[in-house]
């Protein structure tokens, strides 16, 4: 595990807010959760196909990603196995693009609602609200315009992998990543 503080309060940071119904630990039902939060904001209904695709994905990344990371064999990722799976990323740059850049990959396929390779401000405040609940409309708008590097009103693919490795793997307090799940300041 490495020992940059920063790194580890920004993946700490991640495992709360991905750790839906508070237990202490990422399951299958948080992701459960993220999915029906993130089908409602992209205006899916309760029960509809398009719901059950975005629970599906989520469920995907949970046993793709999230699962191996259950180093005891539980079922459940505590959030120290979490902080040093995840934390360990930021000393391996391929395995982050591979890991990280994959999982952003996923995000944008789930969020793009109009199939168009990015993220516009409604998409982007549909996914952040599903996996952060609570964030504040301006600093969703906030984080967006970070995110969004060039201005051009949308986040593309491109700038989604680099914020999501930067949230996870970079040391740079200024990193325009760093504003993933909205304001760094008031984060840590």
């Amino acid at each position: 595990m490495i020992d940059d503080d920063f790194i580890i309060a920004k993946v700490g940071a991640g495992f709360d807010y991905l750790d839906r119904d508070g237990d202490g630990a990422l399951t299958e039902a948080d992701h459960v959760l993220m999915g029906r939060d993130v089908a409602e904001g992209l205006g899916y209904g309760a029960g509809s196909p398009e719901e059950q695709g975005v629970i599906d994905a989520y469920l995907r990344i949970w046993r793709e990603l999230h699962l191996p990371m259950d180093t005891d064999g539980d079922g459940r990722i505590s959030r120290d196995e979490f902080i040093a799976s995840t934390s360990s990323l930021a000393n391996d740059a391929k395995r982050a693009e591979a890991v990280l850049g994959g999982l952003a990959d996923r995000i944008t396929d789930i969020a793009d609602r109009d199939s168009d390779g990015e993220l516009d401000l409604e998409e982007y405040t549909a996914f952040v609200r599903g996996q952060a609940p609570g964030l504040p409309p301006d600093e969703v708008r906030d984080a967006f315009g970070h995110l969004d590097r060039d201005g051009d009103g949308h986040v593309t693919r491109a700038e989604l992998r680099a914020a999501v490795i930067e949230y996870f793997t970079s040391p740079d307090p200024a990193a325009p990543g760093n504003w993933y799940f909205g304001s760094p300041t008031a984060r840590f």
